[in-house]
């Protein structure tokens, strides 16, 4: 008499395409911790919902969704170490994937945790690798308010301000995106305390009845992911309505209401007050002083060999048609020095002065982010904030300059 030997139960078999799963898990990584706390954050939680696979990561700052079209032979819900799972799919070949469950992950009465295994076939290749149970997987909590749609402009604005955001841990509420929404435009800005980056963005529709006045400070990690995921697209933002979490689901078509259910963002936001920046942002600079913005990019990159073995300061000086850059790197005794001079128009409310120092990354950021062919100057004095402006552009930068003694 024969017994037939039963195959271990399964919880979790689909099978999806090569390509469409490195791209998902090559999606997730701004989300996966990389010094994790808790162990299980280094993994992806792997789920089939409404016959899709839905992985989903989280460092529980942010969580990141990808949804990916498969085809689920046995729903199920597991989590996988992200980085090895990551490695092999990227190194299979462009053929169908089998995963499949073959063990659940199961506890002892001494509380030990027994890890299950997911087995992953594709082509010739056969690796499996442990899981933990899906439940245990940390869960941020959907933001749940009114949906507010933005164009393209959206990321294009995110991306503008990126670059003033703070990374001294010494000041939280500067370590994010501001957005400051007024019912029918939202104002991102981001602050480090030696620049300032200020952009509105209207709002391409606004829910019926209408969205009240709030503001949030999104993580950098989570507002930098954002800017990636709506790049060329348009982007439909929520917020919680107790102000703790946010969501955003990038858009295709505004003209259908389309959008890319495949991919979230979301996250908790940064609890505190933004700084009030409308007071320092210069509003009648005494001295404007207009150039060619692709002609003083050049100019500022020609002394940065001069300004990394110095102090990092350049100092612009101008006539009345004229604008100079330069730069001096002192050491031992010696000297680099650059200069180089190019046109400008200089126009005057009232007397000032007609030089002024500025970090030389701080200028190039700015000059980076501000669009059109011309970029005008605003000052006041040497020491007081100035004001970066493209003629006809809705945003602008604002950067406290450096006093330097050549």
């Amino acid at each position: 008499m024969t017994t037939a030997v039963q195959a271990p139960p399964t919880t979790l078999r689909v099978q999806v395409l090569q390509e469409n799963l490195h791209r998902a898990l090559a999606a997730l990584n701004p989300a996966i911790a990389k010094r994790p706390k808790l162990l299980i954050l280094a993994n992806v939680r792997i789920a089939t919902v409404r016959g899709r696979l839905v992985l989903t990561a989280t460092d529980l700052h942010q969580v990141i969704s990808v949804t990916v079209g498969a085809k689920v032979e046995c729903e199920g819900a597991v989590t996988v170490p992200y980085a090895a799972l990551a490695a092999h799919v990227k190194a299979l070949p462009p053929v169908t994937i089998a995963l499949t469950e073959t063990e659940s992950a199961s506890v002892t009465r001494g509380n030990r945790t027994i890890p299950g295994r997911l087995e992953i076939l594709g082509g010739r290749n056969e690796t499996s690798f442990p899981t933990w149970a899906a439940e245990d997987y940390p869960r941020i909590a959907p933001a749940d308010g009114p949906p507010i749609l933005f164009a393209q402009r959206f990321a294009e604005a995110l991306a503008y301000v990126l670059p003033c955001v703070s990374r001294d841990d010494g000041h939280p509420v500067l370590a994010g995106v501001s957005l400051q929404w007024d019912g029918a435009a939202i104002t991102l800005a981001a602050a480090d305390g030696y620049r300032l980056a200020v952009r509105t963005v209207p709002a391409y529709d606004v829910p019926r009845p209408a969205v009240e006045p709030y503001s949030m400070i999104i993580p950098l990690a989570g507002a930098a992911a954002m800017a990636r995921c709506a790049r060329g697209q348009g982007c439909e933002l929520r917020r919680s309505d107790e102000g703790l979490h946010y969501s955003a689901v990038p858009r295709s078509d505004f003209g259908t209401g389309d959008r890319h259910a495949d991919l979230r963002y979301g996250g908790v936001l940064i609890q505190g007050t933004f700084p009030d920046f409308g007071k320092i942002i210069p509003t009648d600079p005494a001295c404007t002083v207009t150039v060619n913005r692709a002609e003083l990019t050049r100019s500022v990159k020609g002394a940065v060999p001069v300004v990394k073995d110095g102090s990092g300061w350049v100092r612009l000086t101008w006539t009345a048609d004229a604008l100079t850059v330069s730069a001096r790197a002192d050491e031992a005794g010696n000297y680099s020095a650059y200069s180089a001079e190019i046109d400008a128009s200089v126009a005057y409310t009232r007397e000032s002065s007609s030089n002024i120092a500025f970090n030389y990354r701080y200028l190039l950021d700015a000059l980076a982010a501000l669009p059109g062919e011309t970029v005008s100057i605003g000052t006041d004095s040497p020491t007081a904030a100035a004001l970066f402006t493209s003629p006809g552009h809705d945003g602008c930068y604002v950067i406290m300059p450096g006093q330097i003694q050549w």
